[in-house]
């Protein structure tokens, strides 16, 4: 007879992600309706290309986009604006992404984030995920996708 284990475990597997999407379709409704002309969100990236293709879906939202080149940029203008959520390359110039997080826990809160990476490995990704971060996207970023994760990381952000 076989073992039923494999089939339980898929139907448990497939249960976790239908309750995962439900609850991220129902945290975007959510945001449907929301303003966010108050809210603040960093993007760091590299490439000024795909920095400004970031920064100009984020604005379309109606978000206030500010751009850094480099992870020091990134602890400047964290450290004189109010930032509500980042996004950010893990291949920023000088310290990447996680680098960056790491330096800035050490003297100030961090925002919710997102961490963009042309590879990204599990090995990274594990990595984002200990440092909390929201999701790890593969460039080229889906906008569609970047946007609707910023603005459920914006609904949910306490601090």
């Amino acid at each position: 007879m076989p073992d039923p284990a494999p089939v339980v475990a898929r139907d448990l597997l497939f249960t976790c992600r239908v309750t995962i999407w439900l609850w991220a379709v129902g945290a975007l409704m959510d945001t449907a309706n929301r303003d966010y002309n108050d809210y603040r969100v960093l993007v760091a990236d590299g490439e000024s290309v795909m920095r400004r293709e970031v920064a100009a879906a984020l604005e379309g939202l109606g978000l206030d986009v500010y751009e850094a080149r480099r992870g020091e940029e990134v602890c400047e203008v964290i450290s004189v604006v109010r930032i509500d959520a980042l996004v950010l390359d893990s291949g920023l110039p000088a310290f990447g992404g996680l680098e960056t997080i790491r330096i800035m826990r050490t003297f100030q809160r961090v925002p919710p984030f997102v961490l963009v990476a042309e590879d990204p490995t599990r090995e990274l990704q594990v990595e984002a995920l200990e440092w909390l971060a929201t999701s790890v996207l593969p460039k080229p970023v889906d906008m569609m996708l970047l946007s609707d994760i910023v603005r459920t990381m914006l609904a949910r952000a306490t601090f």
